[in-house]
């Protein structure tokens, strides 16, 4: 079972494009990918996380600061549901994957900027985080 989804933004000539495919085969756990694309249509290049992170008057710090919150909070908030029994994918707080320059997957609505952490980007789940600014 295969499924593909699409969202596009487009405020102050940056155009947001989040695609979402949903992806389950047999007795494997169900694998959510997401990707995203930022265009400045204006200038006909990528927009970058730390772009748009000026455009929201946000410094590296702050949005540094805000993910490690965000995900300390919700690998603890996993490993309390691991205690009671349940299946979950285990994040590691610690990973190079949560730095400010690796972090890949972003989009803006206009209102807010999100931040996506798909895992299963590269693993069978469909758990992923999004830190919100």
């Amino acid at each position: 079972i295969y499924s593909v989804e699409y969202k596009a933004y487009l405020v102050d000539n940056i155009l947001s494009v989040i695609i979402r495919s949903n992806f389950k085969q047999g007795s494997s756990a169900q694998r959510v990918i997401v990707l995203t694309f930022n265009y400045d249509i204006n200038n006909n290049k990528e927009v970058s996380l730390k772009e748009l992170l000026n455009k929201k008057g946000l410094s590296e710090e702050t949005a540094t600061s805000k993910i490690e919150t965000e995900i300390k909070r919700a690998e603890e908030q996993a490993e309390e549901l691991n205690n009671l029994g349940y299946n979950i994918y285990k994040r590691d707080s610690k990973s190079d994957i949560y730095k400010l320059e690796n972090t890949t997957e972003f989009f803006t609505d206009g209102n807010y900027l999100y931040l996506v952490y798909p895992y299963g980007n590269r693993a069978e789940t469909s758990e992923m985080d999004l830190v919100i600014f």
